[in-house]
């Protein structure tokens, strides 16, 4: 089970998420910011960075670069093509945020490693903004919203380890199937394989992170609540173009 503070972050900022998808674009890309904002503000707290505010500075860049990509390439045919381009910027940018510590670099290697997966999430939370481009229209990112909301219900039981993933598998692959029949015209299959798919990078990066020390940090735990909720991002827009086509 994940710890209840970031269960709740999770839940409540899908729920943002999920409203600002109805919003308009200018809504949901704000929504999205503060994604990215939260989980830079204490991702640094969370993996016990040596320099938590210039990694936060490095996280914001590269997430707030995902926000213009994903933004002006919301037509395109191919997207997620211009991440590979802000993976390789974010590598340099954490390169570059070391050369200008004054700290003498303790744990230098920490501090490469942390800053960068921190960008690579929150790049990945950008997709968020092209859900509404999918089939599923703005109906998109509420069905994305609800399937993280209930694999975050779901793992904050302290279910046994065992069970505890298929339990979040499960609960998304349900809100998928409960989204289809009354809110979105989907095949029920095709419903439940996208909330399943949603559910368990959700779950996935959500167990990865409770194992932190610093979760019972107020800082951390906002960040261990919203890093599974980004990356679920990108996950949701590929299955909504895999699977519903």
């Amino acid at each position: 089970m994940i710890s209840a503070v970031p269960a709740v972050v999770s839940i409540a900022m899908a729920a943002l998420l999920g409203v600002s998808g109805y919003a308009g674009l200018p809504v949901l890309l704000a929504a999205c910011a503060l994604v990215i904002l939260g989980l830079a503000a204490g991702w640094g707290t969370l993996l016990d960075l040596p320099d938590p505010r210039g990694s936060a500075l490095t996280i914001i860049l590269s997430g707030g670069a995902g926000l213009v990509v994903v933004h002006n390439g919301r037509t395109e045919q191919r997207p997620l093509f211009a991440f590979s381009v802000l993976l390789a910027f974010s590598v340099l940018l954490a390169f570059a945020h070391e050369l200008v510590r004054r700290d003498g670099r303790s744990d230098l290697v920490e501090s490469v490693t942390g800053t960068f997966v921190g960008q690579f999430i929150a790049v990945l939370g950008s997709a968020w903004v092209l859900l509404p481009a999918t089939r599923l229209g703005d109906k998109g990112v509420l069905l994305a919203a609800v399937a993280v909301g209930a694999a975050g219900a779901a793992i904050a039981v302290p279910w046994p380890l065992r069970v505890a993933g298929w339990v979040a598998l499960a609960a998304g692959a349900g809100a998928g199937v409960a989204m289809a029949t009354w809110v979105i015209d989907l095949e029920l299959g095709r419903a439940a394989a996208v909330g399943a798919a949603i559910a368990s990078v959700f779950a996935v990066l959500s167990r990865m992170l409770a194992q932190e020390p610093n979760l019972r940090r107020t800082w951390g735990a906002l960040a261990a609540g919203l890093a599974p909720l980004a990356a679920s991002g990108t996950a949701a827009y590929a299955a909504a173009r895999l699977i519903v086509g």
